[in-house]
């Protein structure tokens, strides 16, 4: 498999010997794709919280509850759910952290890499290496109560049933940790 500075680089296309690289389905992966490619949602398994002002809620909950106009937490305050989709069965990962928090989400999740309270970047979750910080928010504070959590380990789940939110903020949080929706193409 090829590196990057980043982590490792899409799967390529074995298929047509071109060597092109097959897109994630994330907005980052959008532009590299094989003509044949079809866009799945970056999403996250059924029992994944969500962060909402009743409590955390299960995303697939919110999926089956068809939960579009209902508000939820992103890093700045609430937002809404503009759309609530199931999206099949797809990789998941589990990311552990030091202070015992986890983030279940397919690998091409995009999720905010923290350098410090206040920098960071969206990178997809298979990116995502030991010794990374992802961003905890306490919604209850109106999301200025902040922390960064240290990635411990990085753990395959297998295959699972998946679930995609996209909201009007284009971020939620799950359970605490800041993700991205990931919308749809």
């Amino acid at each position: 498999m090829t590196e990057t500075a980043s982590g490792p680089a899409p799967h390529e296309d074995k298929r047509s010997g071109s060597g092109q690289a097959l897109g994630f389905s994330s907005p980052v992966w959008s532009g590299v794709r094989a003509p044949s490619a079809r866009q799945i949602p970056a999403c996250q398994p059924y029992d994944a919280l969500v962060s909402t002002p009743a409590g955390l809620i299960p995303i697939g909950r919110l999926v089956a509850d068809n939960a579009v106009g209902a508000k939820v937490h992103d890093a700045h305050g609430t937002t809404r759910i503009v759309a609530a989709t199931d999206a099949g069965v797809r990789e998941v990962l589990r990311l552990h952290t030091t202070s015992g928090l986890v983030l279940d989400a397919t690998p091409d999740h995009l999720v905010w890499r923290a350098a410090d309270l206040d920098v960071g970047e969206f990178t997809v979750a298979g990116f995502m290496r030991p010794g990374d910080r992802l961003l905890h928010v306490d919604p209850d504070v109106g999301g200025s109560d902040r922390r960064t959590v240290e990635v411990r380990k990085v753990e395959r789940l297998g295959d699972m049933e998946v679930y995609d939110l996209q909201t009007e903020s284009g971020e939620y949080l799950s359970g605490s940790l800041r993700v991205h929706d990931c919308p749809h193409p």
